[in-house]
């Protein structure tokens, strides 16, 4: 899959164009930065870009206001979690109790994972998508049809293995991957990019919200949600049963480091009364507890996917608003099982079985 190259660069110049005529200061920031990253995209596939310095000619004062803006929005970040951090530190806790209890890194494996023709990675996606119903589907299909994805998109200086950037002003987006390949663990970064624009059709865009990426402690959940849906996918439909398998194993490895380093990082403010604003801390919360939440919302939903979009729906419309444990209640989540561990307890429980009898393990 390749990015349409003069979609993008007409859509990156008409958001220029939009932020020189003037945009309303709460919107600026956040088109600003949309139109950066695409640019960086035009750039890194054609060796050229559009001029970002004639974007506030007729506004110097704003590359200060958009620096004070983001400055502010991380610190709205990590005010939310202090506010509530308490009970985070305990499902941590608890959580990473449980994962040692349940000896399941002695069943980390390394094996062989299915690949893929273009073709059959892309009807694999759009039919995944179809059971979470009509919006889903749509978002993925138009990404796909619209050509707004790239794979084998080579960039330095970044760990991020694939992004998604989107704008509320143009009501769309464009993902780009590292992998140039199509194998079950491509898959799950895609449908992972894909739920941040199924998140973006379905909370942002059409409400206008005015919170800001860096604002949203909770903006990983839609992404790992659709992941880790498809890993339970290809598992279920029998096309990569044992790859899918080993991959939801070591998904589960990710997130007992990050929830290690989250831990460590809560009891220090235990001690001190204070965070230290960083972008690591910034992504073991993002990705730590997001994964965590998705994983008992993948439980929930595999019964039947559309009627739990639903859910998911309400859940990504209110977590702007509601507390963390009223999030968790919106998503079907019982909170109680979910912060004293007993979810996990039985997930990680259930994860070895499944180990044990793939790979015929003996005691």
């Amino acid at each position: 899959m390749e990015i349409n190259k003069n979609q993008l660069i007409s859509e990156t110049a008409k958001l220029g164009n939009e932020i020189h005529n003037g945009l309303s200061l709460d919107r600026v920031g956040r088109e600003y930065s949309s139109f950066l990253a695409m640019n960086s995209i035009i750039a890194n596939l054609t060796g050229r870009c559009l001029d970002h310095n004639l974007v506030f000619q007729n506004q110097p004062e704003m590359p200060r206001y958009i620096k004070k803006d983001y400055d502010k929005s991380m610190l709205n970040f990590y005010n939310k979690i202090l506010r509530e951090f308490p009970l985070y530190k305990e499902i941590s806790s608890n959580m990473l109790k449980a994962y040692l209890d349940s000896g399941i890194e002695d069943y980390m494996l390394g094996g062989c994972i299915r690949g893929y023709s273009e073709k059959d990675a892309k009807e694999i996606l759009l039919s995944y998508f179809s059971e979470y119903g009509h919006k889903a589907y749509q978002t993925a299909k138009r990404m796909i049809e619209e050509e707004r994805i790239q794979m084998g998109y080579q960039y330095e200086n970044s760990p991020s293995m694939a992004f998604h950037t989107g704008s509320v002003l143009l009501q769309t987006g464009y993902i780009c991957m590292q992998q140039d390949k199509y194998d079950s663990s491509t898959l799950s970064f895609l449908a992972h990019e894909l739920g941040h624009a199924i998140d973006k059709e379905v909370f942002y865009y059409p409400q206008q919200k005015k919170i800001k990426v860096y604002d949203d402690p909770f903006n990983e959940i839609p992404s790992t949600f659709f992941e880790l849906g498809m890993l339970s996918y290809l598992q279920e439909q029998g096309i990569d049963p044992n790859g899918a398998l080993m991959l939801q194993s070591f998904y589960l490895n990710i997130m007992y480091a990050r929830q290690y380093h989250l831990l460590d990082t809560f009891v220090d403010i235990e001690k001190t009364g204070r965070i230290e604003m960083t972008e690591d801390f910034r992504n073991w919360f993002l990705y730590g507890m997001g994964y965590y939440v998705s994983l008992a919302m993948n439980e929930l939903s595999r019964e039947n996917p559309r009627e739990y979009f639903r859910k998911f729906t309400d859940m990504a419309c209110a977590r702007n608003e509601a507390n963390f444990r009223e999030l968790l209640e919106i998503a079907g989540i019982d909170s109680e099982s979910f912060v004293n561990g007993d979810f996990i307890k039985n997930k990680l429980n259930g994860e070895v079985i499944q180990l044990k009898k793939r790979y015929g393990y003996k005691e």
